[in-house]
């Protein structure tokens, strides 16, 4: 089970619809969600741009990755559901400006995986949810992913594809 199945499950049971994924690369996952969570509106946050070598667990630069295909594929999965998909290219500090407080259900956090920047995330994203909503994200396998979500409270483990969540009160 990949980690927008669960999700999908979640977003169905507990009725969450509007939803931020942060580090969308190409965005498979959106798409599950869009796809298999009825009326569900999506936002994807990434700046497909490689970051810079830095000296710090968990740092990857993407310098790899084919971030001009994977911005396309992103960008041609939002036009498919222009009413219920938007993109934001910029980073995941940005994007926090320009999302409202309490405005979304979910929010998954898949972006940068240095525990400075999960951390941040997190700091930032989490008044985005409103309460009885969810905040989750993937790899909590990673130390720094562990480390950065355990310091910011209590969380459980989905069981599957290493998500993490905490529900928001």
């Amino acid at each position: 089970m990949r980690r927008w199945h669960v999700m999908a499950d979640l977003c169905r049971k507990h009725g969450l619809r509007r939803g931020v994924e942060l580090g969308v690369r190409e965005g498979r996952f959106t798409k599950h969600l869009l796809l298999h969570v009825p009326d569900s509106h999506m936002t994807g946050v990434d700046s497909w741009c490689a970051l810079p070598a830095r000296d710090e667990p968990g740092a990857e630069t993407y310098e790899r990755w084919p971030m001009a295909r994977f911005r396309a594929e992103a960008l041609s999965l939002a036009s498919l559901f222009p009413s219920r998909c938007r993109m934001l290219e910029m980073t995941t500090d940005e994007a926090a400006l320009v999302v409202p407080d309490a405005s979304v259900d979910f929010v998954f956090v898949d972006a940068d995986h240095t525990e400075e920047a999960v951390a941040r995330d997190i700091a930032a994203w989490t008044p985005k949810v409103r309460p009885g909503g969810l905040i989750a994200g993937h790899d909590i396998r990673w130390p720094t992913v562990r480390r950065a979500v355990a310091a910011s409270g209590p969380f459980e483990e989905a069981g599957h594809d290493q998500v993490w969540l905490r529900w928001i009160k």
